[in-house]
C-alpha cells in the first residue's frame, strides 16, 4: 500500500515529511492502523488477542486525535481524493457501461448467496461514488478483501467441497457482521486490490476457479439428469 501511496508525487512528499518528523515510520503507523481498522471485524477471540498481543509503544493508542493518528489518517484521505479523482475522470463518459440500469434487477452471483445481495449492493453503493466500478467486478474484489477479514487463503486445486465451504464462510461473515464499508483504510485497501497487478491477478484467480467448480458442478448434474 505504500509504494501505491509513494506513486503520487505530493503524498510521496508528505510521507517524507512525516518520516522526518516522527520517531515511527509511515509504514509502521499505517499497517498499524489498517490492522487495527481490520482486526474490529474479525472473531471476537482474535480480536482480544489482538488487543492483548499488541503493544508497540507510540503507535498503539486509541485516541483518534493523537498526532500520529491524525498525520496518518490525512495522508491516507489525501490518497483516496487522488484516486477517487483518477477513477472518476477514467470514466467519466462511460457510465451507462458501468452503471447499467438493470445491474440489480439481473444481479446474480457465484461469489454470495441471494440472501446476502442486498448487504453486497449496500457496500457497493458505499463505495463507486468514490471509484467507479460495475458491480460484478466490485464483488470480486470485494469477495477477495473479505479473505483478509476470515483471515483464511482461499484453497485452490482442491475438492469442490472445500471451496464450498470457503465460500459458505465468507457469506456467513457477510450475513453476521457489519463491515464498516466507510473506514477510509478499509476503502483504501478494497481500492488497492483493484488497482493493484499481483492482487487483482489473486482475485481473478479465485473467481476463475469458483466459476470452473460452478460450471463442473452444473454439468455433472445436467449429465445426471439426461
Amino acid at each position: 500500500m505504500v509504494e501505491k501511496f509513494m506513486d503520487n508525487k505530493e503524498i510521496k512528499s508528505r510521507i517524507n515529511d512525516f518520516n522526518k518528523e516522527n520517531n515511527n515510520q509511515f509504514n509502521m503507523s499505517l499497517s498499524f492502523h489498517l490492522h487495527r481498522s481490520m482486526v474490529k471485524h474479525c472473531s471476537p477471540i482474535n480480536f482480544i488477542n489482538w488487543n492483548l498481543g499488541v503493544r508497540n509503544k507510540g503507535i498503539l493508542n486509541y485516541n483518534d486525535n493523537e498526532k500520529l493518528t491524525i498525520e496518518t489518517m490525512s495522508i491516507v484521505n489525501d490518497f483516496i481524493k487522488a484516486e477517487s479523482q483518477k477513477a472518476n475522470k477514467k470514466f467519466s463518459n462511460d457510465n451507462r457501461i458501468i452503471f447499467p440500469d438493470d445491474q440489480f434487477d439481473k444481479y446474480q452471483s457465484l461469489l454470495f448467496f441471494k440472501e446476502n445481495h442486498k448487504y453486497v449492493i449496500y457496500y457497493y453503493m458505499n463505495c463507486i461514488s468514490l471509484f467507479p466500478v460495475n458491480l460484478q467486478e466490485f464483488e470480486k474484489v470485494f469477495f477477495y478483501f473479505l479473505t483478509f477479514l476470515i483471515e483464511e487463503e482461499y484453497p485452490t486445486n482442491v475438492q469442490i467441497n472445500e471451496s464450498i465451504d470457503f465460500i459458505k464462510d465468507i457469506n456467513d461473515l457477510v450475513n453476521m457482521r457489519y463491515i464498516d464499508i466507510k473506514d477510509r483504510l478499509l476503502l483504501a485497501l478494497i481500492h488497492l486490490i483493484s488497482i493493484d497487478n499481483e492482487l487483482l491477478r489473486c482475485c481473478n484467480a479465485i473467481y476463475t476457479d469458483i466459476k470452473h467448480n460452478h460450471d463442473l458442478t452444473r454439468r455433472q448434474f445436467e449429465n445426471l439428469a439426461s
